[in-house]
């Protein structure tokens, strides 16, 4: 028979062998909760330390606003996706599109007017849909200019704009075939042998051409009929991509806006002011 432990505490091993009301009594070492509630009394509060990192109070942000910024993330998604379907729609709709990529921001209603002068001069409904129509696809260019990446980053748009990937997108597809550019944007541009020469484009040179490639915008006659262009800097060149490259898209893709581009560019160049001589925009 064992000896009792005369201290009245049970060991791990006694306890192992004693019944629920020897189990009762025992009275090892208390928690440190216990502990504490012996030495302040049951009227203790638990409160968690205050995280003041950014994490922390992100977190209790999220915590007490997360339905008022899910509900307000949901609207918003619903705006953007809105806003890109209508501007999908318009170049769905449309004959062709064309690129102005330069440092101008003439705003919406000013692109619109400039779009509505252009489709006036189309002279044919290339897609057969009714109407005759030119979306117009403005783009930022500014060569030497320091932009804000949306990752924080600033970037000198040195050669083809690479803050702007959209742009990039534009230009390698070849989706618009007649471009409105900055005049460093197309030197670049032609360097690359995407620009088509003017006599293959048109089958002759226009009078006054910056060279065999492109012409200086305030040079063309429908710049000096329609106000609307005039929104863009007069030093800008027109001229004209050449085929893209079926790695960018596929080639029957490539030749319809190549096709496409190259009427309307015979058209702009072919414009004659009416015998009134009356500005529309």
């Amino acid at each position: 028979m064992k000896k009792k432990n005369n201290d009245n505490v049970i060991t791990d091993e006694e306890r192992k062998t004693q019944d629920a009301g020897a189990v009762a009594e025992y009275n090892g070492e208390k928690s440190n909760r216990a502990k504490l509630v012996d030495y302040i009394g049951d009227d203790y509060e638990d409160i968690p330390v205050k995280d003041d990192s950014f994490l922390g109070r992100a977190g209790n942000f999220f915590y007490h606003y997360k339905w008022f910024l899910i509900i307000g993330g949901l609207f918003l998604l619903i705006a953007v996706v809105g806003i890109r379907q209508m501007t999908l729609s318009g170049r769905a709709k449309a004959d062709l599109s064309v690129l102005y990529a330069g440092d101008a921001r003439p705003g919406a209603q000013a692109e619109e007017e400039a779009a509505a002068a252009l489709s006036s001069i189309l002279t044919e409904d290339i897609d057969g849909n009714g109407e005759k129509s030119v979306f117009l696809n403005t783009s930022y260019y500014g060569a030497g200019a320091v932009v804000t990446s949306a990752s924080g980053n600033e970037i000198e748009i040195s050669d083809k704009g690479y803050a702007d990937g959209e742009l990039q997108g534009v230009i390698a597809s070849g989706e618009c075939g007649v471009m409105f550019l900055h005049p460093e944007f197309f030197e670049v541009l032609k360097g690359e042998g995407a620009i088509e020469k003017l006599s293959a484009a048109l089958g002759y040179v226009p009078e006054g051409a910056v060279d065999e490639y492109g012409v200086r915008l305030g040079d063309t006659a429908p710049y000096e009929y329609f106000d609307a262009l005039k929104a863009f800097p007069a030093d800008t060149v027109v001229c004209m991509r050449t085929v893209a490259d079926p790695l960018f898209t596929s080639e029957k893709t490539a030749k319809k806006n190549y096709d496409a581009a190259k009427k309307f560019f015979s058209d702009y160049f072919g414009f004659e002011a009416p015998d009134d001589s009356v500005q529309t925009d």
